[in-house]
């Protein structure tokens, strides 16, 4: 076959080729407006636990530093920490937000808890497996 005949063959099938591509592209155009948004970030935090304790003067134990990962990961995830995050980003103050909270609570509760919790639904704080 030759690229002539290729061409011929494709022209032959224009609106096949044409009514393929508008259903692929209009089929990905509507998932995208019609999904929620959804945004996911990452990140990595070192601990340095083999520091000096501030309080004791000595040093951690390494016995003690699984369970020192472990606090740090439920400090993390604590209702406060998600309480200071909406203080910090002053979600609370956004229409958009005052807006779908009274919907979802028809005004009952406060704000600020309601976005702690669905920040902290949201929330996967895992250590790493090389973590010690």
């Amino acid at each position: 076959m030759t690229f002539q005949q290729f061409l011929l063959i494709l022209r032959a099938r224009l609106w096949v080729v044409f009514g393929t591509l508008v259903v692929v592209v209009g089929t990905a155009l509507a998932v995208s407006l019609l999904l929620p948004k959804q945004y996911t970030a990452e990140t990595a935090l070192v601990v340095d636990a083999k520091s000096a304790d501030p309080l004791m003067g000595g040093m951690l134990p390494a016995q003690m530093i699984p369970g020192y990962m472990a606090t740090q990961v439920d400090i993390i995830n604590s209702t406060r920490v998600a309480l200071r995050v909406v203080d910090l980003l002053k979600m609370d103050q956004s229409p958009v937000i005052q807006e779908q909270w009274q919907e979802a609570t028809q005004g009952q509760g406060s704000i600020k808890i309601w976005l702690a919790e669905l920040l902290m639904k949201k929330l996967d704080v895992q250590p790493s497996r090389e973590s010690s």
